[in-house]
């Protein structure tokens, strides 16, 4: 069920959403993990499933693997796929996730392993190459703060209206996120960054956080939906 906030920056939808499970009473910020490498082995036993619900696997799998998901603009239901892998280096198995699903190709980019569509969303690769001047680190880091603080910022919030765009906000992912505080934390999220950039930034410093995901949904693919999990 939708429902629709009005507000003079921009009108908000809240739905509930079906996501990858998200652990409660977990710290967003906390020791950084050794982040996983393409030659890490790493094993996989996953059926019909889609693959970034595998990816979210892998993740809570392997500590210290930061994978980031740019969902296809594909109108067809997302394949279901299965795959069993045992201690075989990590870049072996993103090959066989993304030959099951060819939709995808992966990259890695500052230590997070990127998958997105080969046709990509125009605007949603806009958003992901938008560059913000400043995002500050809000005081409350509940995962819901931190996407707030980026879709807050004066230039992703004129990118959205600019666009007739809507935020799509869950209310079943705001209860689930958890507050974490931290002296000598960083100050900054964003200093002249690219979103993808404060992104990758936010899981990399994660102890408990180890997947972005974004991509618009809806008709015309006006809403946008940005989660950590």
């Amino acid at each position: 069920m939708f429902a629709r906030i009005k507000s003079k920056a921009r009108s908000v939808v809240i739905i509930v959403l079906v996501a990858m499970p998200i652990a409660a009473a977990v710290n967003v910020f906390g020791q950084n993990a050794e982040l996983v490498k393409q030659t890490d082995q790493v094993s996989i036993d996953v059926s019909n499933v889609t693959i970034s619900s595998a990816l979210f696997v892998l993740t809570q799998q392997n500590p210290g693997l930061r994978i980031g998901f740019e969902e296809s603009s594909r109108t067809s239901m997302e394949p279901k796929i299965s795959l069993k892998r045992k201690a075989e280096d990590l870049s072996s198995v993103f090959d066989a996730l993304v030959a099951l699903d060819t939709e995808y190709r992966w990259y890695e980019y500052e230590g997070v392993f990127v998958f997105e569509p080969r046709n990509r969303f125009p605007k949603c690769f806009d958003l992901l190459n938008l560059k913000v001047s400043s995002i500050a680190m809000p005081i409350e880091t509940r995962r819901v703060d931190l996407i707030n603080a980026i879709i807050g910022s004066p230039e992703v919030n004129k990118f959205l209206k600019s666009n007739s765009l809507d935020y799509l906000f869950s209310f079943e992912y705001l209860m689930k996120s958890q507050l974490f505080y931290k002296e000598g934390r960083k100050s900054q999220l964003a200093e002249n960054d690219n979103v993808i950039e404060v992104l990758n930034r936010i899981i990399r410093l994660s102890d408990s956080v180890g997947m972005w995901q974004i991509g618009f949904y809806g008709p015309e693919r006006k809403y946008l939906s940005v989660l950590l999990t």
